[in-house]
């Protein structure tokens, strides 16, 4: 796959989404997506977003938490934060909500940090690496989409 500012959107992110079965035609399941700026005011909107759209069928809270970390991440490691927008996307199938942050892409690969005490950022991705029943990502310096499941069981 080739990924290209907005193309990534609308023809890799289908097939992404695709692959692992996590789309629908239903409305009762059928993918949530919001578009924010890339400014650090707007990763509490994008958490609020993820609660209202989660609850009371979901796990609202933790989704909410890491959203909130790759969303952080996406403004502050990419070329988002720098006037651009991210945009999240929910798409549940029956036991589990994936999640995915898509940013406007960094020539640095996303990786949990090694742990240290002393630090107190860089444990956004350790989190989700933590919680999630999976993660991953997918992307390039123009486009990068970051992902992750979670039970709703």
């Amino acid at each position: 796959m080739t990924f290209s500012g907005t193309d990534f959107l609308a023809a890799d992110l289908a097939a992404l989404l695709t692959s692992t079965g996590f789309t629908s035609t239903t409305p009762a399941t059928r993918p949530r997506r919001r578009v924010f700026r890339g400014d650090p005011a707007q990763v509490a909107q994008a958490r609020r977003f993820v609660q209202r759209s989660l609850a009371p069928h979901g796990p609202a809270a933790d989704a909410a938490l890491l959203t909130s970390e790759l969303a952080t991440n996406a403004v502050q490691h990419t070329a988002t934060g720098q006037g651009g927008t991210f945009e999240i996307i929910i798409c549940q199938r029956p036991g589990t909500v994936r999640i995915t942050v898509i940013d406007a892409g960094s020539p640095t690969v996303p990786a949990p940090l090694p742990p240290d005490g002393l630090n107190s950022s860089g444990r956004g991705l350790a989190l989700v690496d933590a919680l999630a029943r999976q993660w991953g990502q997918q992307g390039n310096r123009h486009s990068r989409a970051v992902w992750f499941e979670l039970d709703t069981l």
